[in-house]
């Protein structure tokens, strides 16, 4: 028999206190060992499997297919048995016994159960899957906002706490033609784009305190390239947080906003250029002969006309050493104390300069607003309408205007 050994009751309890499974068959696989681990693993009893054959042909198909005594030789595999308890993994060496003249006597089997442990095997590789999966998502997330940030057409610079700067985009380099290292780390209100500057240095400032601090400021700064371009932009900063709502930093944005300047510089010169115009459609001074003017007053006359059509009058009067002002007033609905009163002051100021002013086409309803203001009307020089005014013209010239 197999366990023929000398000192055999001591093998024996050697054996049943082994911590893994333990069993041996005869050449005709019939069960002559089998420890406690055995039991304890299999859920089979030593009375119920000594003496017959194998329970493992039972248990593993894998046992069933490839008996290792039929195999002969030693060696180790993983088979998966089947119990009351369910499914569970063995890892098994063995080695076939033989006599002293090679004849094979029986098996001996020796198993572990390592379902646990290809239970934690598979979790890991799970584990391992799902956070490979993970980290490649997060890499996907990161260069796709890398790339929405690098595309930008505004300046984006991100800053820590303390105002040192953690991150810029690409619109930055590719204006500034510098390296990443070059500005990284340095101070946001230090950098060389507001230095240029006391006001713009100052803007920086408060616009990265008031980040910081959790408002959020919007505001117009020049910042200066290290090659020495100055460039508006409309500049803002909004505090960056953490989870948990404090803030560990804060977020500065740039738009350039130089084609919106240059715009308006141009609707700016647009519009003082139809300002003059207006202003030369509102007083329009026309020399009709040589030494006589005509100015007719179209519209709604207040103080502001006024004043312009008198400073206009006068320097054309003295621009043209003209003798005669015809003031035609035809197209003036109404006159109130403070106009015809400016009105009266521009034909004095025009006669101290030698010029005498006839007003025409004063209407019945202004005549009796001029009289009821109490103007002296008798010391100006009125006629019907614009023609009369120049038959008057003509006449205090010495010229013959027939009548009709």
């Amino acid at each position: 028999m197999v366990l023929e050994l000398g000192a055999r009751l001591d093998l024996k309890k050697v054996l049943e206190v082994a911590p893994h499974g333990l069993f041996a068959v005869d050449r005709n696989r019939n069960v002559v060992l089998w420890n406690r681990a055995a039991e304890r693993i299999t859920g089979l009893s030593a009375d119920t499997v000594l003496g017959r054959q194998c329970p493992f042909l039972e248990l593993s198909p894998q046992c069933q297919e490839s008996c290792a005594l039929l195999n002969g030789g030693a060696g180790r595999e993983e088979v998966e048995i089947f119990t009351d308890e369910g499914k569970k993994i063995l890892k098994k060496s063995f080695e076939v016994l033989k006599d002293d003249d090679g004849n094979v006597t029986g098996c001996v089997e020796c198993f572990m159960d390592i379902t646990g442990v290809k239970a934690a095997e598979e979790e890991a590789e799970r584990a391992r899957d799902f956070y490979a999966d993970a980290l490649r998502e997060a890499k996907a997330m990161q260069e796709f906002y890398a790339d929405v940030l690098n595309n930008l057409q505004t300046f984006v610079v991100v800053v820590d706490e303390n105002g040192k700067i953690e991150l810029i985009n690409d619109a930055i380099l590719n204006v500034e033609g510098l390296h990443k290292d070059e500005i990284l780390g340095k101070d946001f209100v230090e950098v060389h784009w507001w230095q240029h500057s006391e006001d713009a240095k100052e803007t920086a400032r408060r616009i990265l305190e008031d980040a910081l601090s959790g408002k959020v400021t919007f505001t117009e700064v020049y910042a200066m390239t290290r090659r020495g371009r100055l460039i508006p932009l409309l500049a803002y900063g909004v505090p960056l947080r953490r989870s948990d709502g404090s803030i560990r930093g804060a977020v500065l944005v740039g738009q350039d906003i130089t084609e919106k300047k240059e715009l308006e510089r141009k609707l700016q010169e647009t519009i003082q250029k139809l300002k003059a115009a207006q202003e030369e459609l509102s007083t329009p001074v026309v020399q009709v002969w040589d030494g006589v003017l005509a100015l007719p007053i179209i519209g709604v006359v207040d103080s502001d006309r006024a004043m312009k059509i008198m400073e206009t009058l006068l320097n054309k009067i003295v621009e043209t050493q003209s003798e005669f002002v015809i003031l035609d007033v035809t197209g003036v609905a109404s006159i109130d104390t403070e106009v015809a009163n400016h009105l009266m002051k521009t034909v004095q100021a025009a006669s101290l300069l030698g010029a005498e002013c006839i007003i025409t086409g004063i209407k019945p309803e202004v005549a009796q607003t001029m009289i009821q203001l109490g103007l002296e009307i008798d010391k100006f020089v009125t006629r019907r309408d614009l023609q009369d005014g120049l038959k008057y013209v003509l006449r205090r010239r010495g010229v013959q205007v027939a009548e009709g």
